[in-house]
């Protein structure tokens, strides 16, 4: 389940806890306070994207480099 889905399954669930939450936190609407949650979640949704595509692309460049070492010797022996 995706975050954002998470987070609005229990916001719903519990709607009076927005509520509180904005009090207690001192944001002049619940709302706000909802869109600055959604807003939380999807950048560290984005963070950890990057975090995977990074560790991809090292991979991708370790896989490379790999298959390069280890398949130049089979090809210049075969010439």
């Amino acid at each position: 389940m995706e975050p954002v889905q998470c987070f609005a399954r229990r916001v719903g669930a519990f709607p009076g806890l927005v509520s509180w939450a904005a009090d207690l936190i001192g944001v002049q609407s619940p709302a706000n306070l909802l869109y600055l949650g959604v807003i939380f979640i999807l950048i560290l949704k984005q963070f950890t994207t990057t975090i995977k595509l990074s560790k991809m692309d090292r991979q991708i460049t370790e896989l490379t480099q790999y298959i390069a070492l280890h398949e130049a010797p089979a090809k210049n022996s075969l010439d």
